[in-house]
């Protein structure tokens, strides 16, 4: 097996016409790349082999999937404050009544300690998305909330 840069892609001897600056690859470099080659790129790297490497994401991207995690982690650690094993939104409902009625500062103190995480963590988004490396800042985030 051969691997060819300008086509990027696999030539097999007695198949396809070999040109001769083709890469041999042995069978198991062969098999990893072909693997790879269904999430990442394969390019040619500084030692002249095919390498395997995970394509750029974009920082709009990325961002837009952490905003989403942060929400979702918020609606989430609410919930299960809320109304614990019960999480569905009539679980919610009922739990927050509940807990309205019951204890109205409690309430209103969890609701206020997972909205500071939350506010917390947005602004760190916004933070990384300024730093050197913003695609990797913006992954390195870890989304959790108090329990």
């Amino acid at each position: 097996m051969q691997y060819y840069h300008v086509e990027q892609g696999f030539l097999l001897d007695g198949l396809h016409q070999i040109p001769d600056d083709a890469i041999p690859l042995t069978d198991a470099e062969y098999a990893y790349l072909h693997a790879a080659q269904a999430s990442m790129i394969i390019q040619v790297g500084s030692d002249g082999r095919p390498v395997a490497v995970a394509p750029e994401r974009a920082l709009e991207e990325v961002a837009t999937a952490k905003a989403r995690e942060i929400r979702a982690g918020y609606d989430t650690a609410l919930a299960g404050v809320l109304a614990g094993a019960e999480a569905t939104a009539t679980g919610v409902a009922v739990g927050s009544a509940l807990m309205a009625v019951t204890d109205p500062q409690g309430l209103e103190y969890l609701v206020d300690m997972l909205t500071a995480r939350r506010v917390e963590l947005e602004q760190a988004l916004l933070a990384a998305q300024a730093d050197a490396d913003p695609v990797a800042a913006v992954l390195a985030i870890v989304v959790s909330y108090p329990t």
